[in-house]
């Protein structure tokens, strides 16, 4: 799959590793494992030859200060060029939403929430992640051409289930028969 990715021209892989530990990765509903988000990492290494970026989320119940830290060291150790880190939300419908409905999960205190994702993007600036817009984080010349199109408002194709484009008129218009 990855050879295939290669050869129809796709240039960046974004990973969702959410996290590394088994316990919060289970609190998110997530069916991998840490050792399967190793494997995926592993597989990358061995087979891709462009650009990975790896997605975590900070402010996850439970998650420690350290674990945070941790996580985001993973992204250090694999040499990834880029890095996102997001802030949790709990969508309407996702199994976190069922727990949270039910009273089995608690979520965070803001606060604490803002402090684990501070402690995440202070962690990839040490790990030389440089924070380019809000949950994006890139080692210089690594940044998403993608994130920097839409932060300065240029035009872009997105490709796939759920993917938003911005076309100028023009080709909107001639895209869509309009």
């Amino acid at each position: 799959f990855l050879d295939t990715c290669t050869r129809a021209g796709v240039t960046r892989l974004s990973v969702g590793l959410q996290s590394m530990d088994d316990r919060l990765l289970a609190g998110l509903g997530r069916p991998g494992t840490a050792a399967d988000n190793l494997r995926a990492l592993g597989l990358i290494a061995e087979h891709w030859h462009g650009e990975t970026s790896l997605d975590f989320i900070a402010g996850i119940p439970g998650q420690a200060r350290e674990g945070i830290v941790a996580d985001v060291a993973t992204a250090a150790r694999t040499g990834c060029g880029h890095a996102s880190l997001y802030s949790l939300t709990v969508e309407p419908g996702t199994p976190l939403a069922s727990l949270v409905e039910s009273g089995s999960v608690a979520l965070n205190p803001r606060d604490r929430d803002d402090e684990l994702w501070l402690e995440g993007r202070a962690a990839l600036a040490d790990a030389g992640l440089c924070q380019y817009e809000v949950s994006s984080f890139a080692r210089p010349g690594k940044e998403c051409r993608h994130n920097l199109r839409y932060w300065h408002l240029e035009p872009y194709l997105g490709i796939g289930p759920g993917a938003v484009s911005t076309l100028p008129p023009g080709l909107a218009a001639a895209l869509t028969g309009g």
